[in-house]
C-alpha cells in the first residue's frame, strides 16, 4: 500500500514540479522496508536513510509543522464549537493557509 502511495507522490512532484526525489527519510518503522519498495527505491537511484522510532526531535521541521497544524485544527473545533469527527475537514483550512503563506525555505515564495 505505501509503495503505491509512495509512487503516486513521486509521479506527481517530478511531472507538476520537475523535480528529482533523491532521498526519504523516515523513521525506522515498516512502513517503506518491504523487498517490493526497496527495489523500486533502488531503481530510482533514491537513498534511504532512517531516523530512530520514536524520536520526533529527529525531524523538527515535520515535527513542528504537524504540531503547529494540530494546535490550528484544535483550536478551529474549540472556537467553532465543531465536533470531533470533523478533525478530517477541518484540518485542510490550516494546511491551505499554511500552503499560501510565504515560505523562506522556497526563497519567501508560495507553495503551488
Amino acid at each position: 500500500m505505501h509503495t503505491l502511495l509512495f509512487k503516486k507522490l513521486l509521479v506527481l512532484v517530478e511531472t507538476k514540479k520537475g523535480l528529482k526525489v533523491k532521498g526519504l527519510c523516515s523513521e525506522n518503522g515498516c512502513e517503506y522496508t518491504s523487498h517490493e519498495f526497496g527495489d523500486f527505491r533502488m531503481s530510482r537511484d533514491i537513498r534511504r536513510e532512517f531516523t530512530t522510532p520514536y524520536t520526533h526531535f529527529q525531524n523538527g521541521v515535520a515535527e513542528r509543522m504537524n504540531r503547529t497544524i494540530q494546535d490550528r485544527v484544535v483550536s478551529i473545533l474549540h472556537h467553532a464549537n465543531f465536533l470531533q469527527g470533523f478533525w478530517a475537514e477541518v484540518v485542510l483550512t490550516p494546511v491551505h493557509v499554511i500552503n499560501l503563506s510565504p515560505n523562506t525555505a522556497i526563497g519567501l515564495k508560495v507553495a503551488q
